[in-house]
Order: structure tokens, then C-alpha cells, then sequence
């Protein structure tokens, strides 16, 4: 998959969460270092190696996904 770069003009960096961009359907725009982290989770579920605090970041993980729902 390709990087598509978006040219951002607002202050501040942007933090993983739903994001919209115009009149097309909201996604979630995950951080790298947020990314690798919640793949490096998934990774550890996937084996069965995960412990509460793991289960906890893969439950946010679901929480954030789920927030684009288009009502």
C-alpha cells in the first residue's frame, strides 16, 4: 500500500482518531507509532500471548475503528 500525502495547513499534529476529509466518508488515520504498537498487539492476540493491558489496547483499538460509523 502506498503513503498519500495530504497537505495539512492547521496547527498542531494530527493524533490517531476518525478524521474526515470534506464530504467524503470518515476513516481513521492511525500514527505510526500508534500503529506499530497496535500491530504489534494484534501480533501477540493472534498467538494468544496477551495480558489485560493488551486486551485494553485492542479494545481501544475497536472503539476507535467503530467511531466512523456514518449515521
Amino acid at each position: 500500500m502506498n503513503v498519500k500525502k495530504i497537505p495539512y495547513d492547521e496547527e498542531g499534529r494530527v493524533e490517531t482518531g476518525p478524521v474526515q476529509f470534506g464530504d467524503d466518508w470518515p476513516g481513521v488515520f492511525i500514527r505510526g507509532d500508534n500503529a506499530n504498537y497496535y500491530a504489534f498487539m494484534l501480533e501477540k492476540a493472534l498467538s494468544g500471548e496477551i495480558d489485560v493491558i493488551e486486551e485494553m489496547t485492542i479494545k481501544d483499538l475497536i472503539k476507535t475503528l467503530k467511531s466512523c460509523v456514518v449515521n
